[in-house]
């Protein structure tokens, strides 16, 4: 005798998956509403930078100055051209007092702008440098290069003083 009161029960993986899909997608929703989205007030720009001087060096130098009293002062940023016309941005921490700026190719006049930027990206009006760099390592290598004839070759001799 057979016992007809037995019930079989069917698990349906595909309605189970689909389930737990739509859990876990409702979920990602509410933890990603839930993000802090606090925007910043500080409009205020650092104060800028003081006694800047600058020691030209080949193609370029560097700066030293001293860094403003401010709370909340990231780092000094310089904007500068080079001959091709591109503009250059070189940075230089909280915990610097020196930026270092390179590939400027002729002994003539730049003008550098640097700026005090702090930790909301709010930068101070810039204080403009008028530079002039020493002449280029490159050029001024050029200067003693000397090509002689060798035995099925050339001979190159230069005089690197750097």
């Amino acid at each position: 005798m057979v016992n007809s009161n037995i019930k079989v029960i069917k698990f349906n993986y595909m309605k189970y998956i689909y389930n737990i899909t739509i859990i876990f997608m409702l979920a990602l929703l509410l933890l990603n509403s839930c993000q802090d989205e606090t925007v910043s007030s500080d409009k205020t720009p650092p104060k800028q930078i003081t006694n800047v001087e600058f020691t030209a060096l080949n193609g370029g130098g560097y700066f030293t100055y001293t860094i403003p009293d401010d709370e909340d002062f990231l780092y000094v940023r310089a904007e500068y051209m080079i001959d091709n016309g591109s503009v250059i941005s070189k940075t230089s921490s909280v915990y610097s007092d020196t930026l270092f700026i390179e590939g400027l190719g002729q002994v003539k006049e730049y003008e550098v702008k640097l700026y005090s930027v702090d930790r909301e990206n709010n930068h101070s009006e810039p204080v403009i440098q008028r530079i002039t760099p020493l002449i280029p390592t490159t050029v001024a290598i050029l200067e003693t290069v000397q090509v002689q004839p060798g035995f099925s070759s050339l001979v190159v001799d230069w005089e690197n003083k750097q």
